[in-house]
């Protein structure tokens, strides 16, 4: 094999970019490589392609690589540069769609490897090679089609242990979050912000998610924190900010909560609101979203004790949900979120305002709203929400000593459970 137009310059100036340093013998072999002998047989290239909205990585298997492993493939002598053989081999061998995928690890516009492996073919006679890896994000269908007809592939969770172990590099995601930022950057001075679907802040909040569900808070935090910003500076053709950044506010004001920092949740709850009343103002499939920020922010008043406005947030919001409709003319997530917001606003007339004729008729909605819910969409689905909500209706009446009440309730309640 020869590599044709790349020189051991070229080779030697990869290897001075390398993210994770190269062991020093693979600079000395190439360093007392003369240039007429093309390292013939010596170098192959790679790509680790992490597909972003769901951070998984492309595995291929075939006759040339017997086991699972990162699509790779020869120099040829018609490849001019490394970024453009690893792009052939990732599109014209195994059907990547160029368009989608993303270089990263790119400087004054020459892509560089990320990392090179020594793959000794042990017990050969041929002698070794080294492999320089590249990474790319990808956007693109995970369908993958039109390469080597013998091929299989599969997309793995980035999070498996041996694909770390197979790309040798200390942190993928740091390497990819670097090149997205430069991508993003460039986009932006090219385009300014005509239009842009931010594929930075999606992999951010993937992250986001990724670590809450760790149950680490402080990098949860600092992921979803910068998807925000990420989304801020992103723009799209229907919205200007891209609707993705409701789904991060709501995230980052979670973690907030989580971490006991009240002032920081309350500011992104108003932040969520303020945004939510924006893209709802051009569509009203918004509105669940900023009833969700309103109800949260009446629980954030309702936990500092400041009752009165706790009541007109939640008060609101039903409004906003209702317009003026009866029960009847409600779809199903708002007569989900309207159960939802009586049910916290019964409770708060019941406990704080000591209002019980306004706590039962609160109650009593909900369960009026369960019911509705069962006839539309099938009561054995949801019957036990509704017997949720008359064992909590049984037990306010007791209570408040309506033993009467109570006892009517709990004929229909064993009436619904036979």
């Amino acid at each position: 094999m020869e590599t044709g137009m790349i020189t051991k310059q070229e080779i030697m100036e990869q290897l001075r970019h390398l993210k994770d340093a190269a062991g020093k013998d693979v600079g000395a072999m190439f360093e007392n490589t003369g240039e007429s002998d093309k390292m013939a047989g010596a170098i192959t290239v790679s790509g680790v392609v992490v597909h972003l909205p769901e951070r998984e990585v492309f595995l291929v298997n075939n006759d040339v690589q017997s086991e699972w492993s990162f699509p790779a493939g020869e120099l040829l002598p018609e490849d001019e540069s490394f970024a453009g053989a690893v792009l052939r081999v990732l599109t014209e061998e195994y059907g990547l769609d160029e368009e989608e995928l993303i270089p990263v690890n790119v400087t004054d516009g020459i892509q560089y490897c990320v990392g090179v492996t020594s793959c000794r073919n042990t017990g050969k006679e041929e002698a070794g090679h080294y492999d320089f890896r590249f990474l790319f994000g990808y956007m693109g269908d995970k369908r993958v089609g039109g390469g080597r007809e013998e091929t299989e592939y599969k997309w793995v969770s980035a999070e498996e242990p041996f694909i770390r172990e197979m790309t040798g590099l200390d942190s993928v995601d740091r390497i990819l979050l670097e090149g997205l930022e430069k991508y993003e950057q460039e986009i932006r001075e090219e385009q300014g912000n005509d239009y842009l679907v931010t594929p930075l802040a999606a992999y951010l909040f993937r992250l986001g998610n990724l670590y809450a569900g760790r149950n680490d808070l402080d990098l949860a935090e600092e992921m979803f924190r910068r998807s925000v910003e990420a989304y801020k500076n992103s723009y799209d053709d229907e919205y200007e900010v891209p609707p993705g950044i409701i789904s991060a506010v709501w995230n980052l004001s979670l973690i907030y909560k989580e971490k006991g920092c009240s002032d920081l949740e309350k500011a992104s709850i108003e932040e969520g609101l303020a945004i939510s009343e924006e893209f709802l103002k051009q569509d009203s499939n918004f509105l669940s979203d900023m009833v969700l920020f309103q109800n949260a922010l009446g629980d954030i008043y309702r936990r500092m004790g400041h009752i009165e406005e706790a009541e007109n947030i939640y008060v609101k919001a039903l409004a906003a949900l209702c317009e003026g409709r009866g029960m009847e003319e409600l779809y199903w997530k708002e007569l989900f979120a309207v159960a939802g917001i009586n049910n916290v606003l019964g409770d708060l007339y019941r406990d704080e305002v000591k209002k019980l004729e306004k706590a039962e008729a609160c109650y009593l909605e909900v369960v009026k709203g369960y019911r509705r819910i069962g006839e539309l969409y099938g009561m054995s689905q949801y019957a036990e929400s509704l017997n949720a909500a008359i064992l909590k209706l049984i037990d306010f009446y007791e209570s408040a000593g309506e033993l009467k009440k109570a006892e009517s309730w709990r004929k229909e309640l064993a009436d619904n459970r036979e």
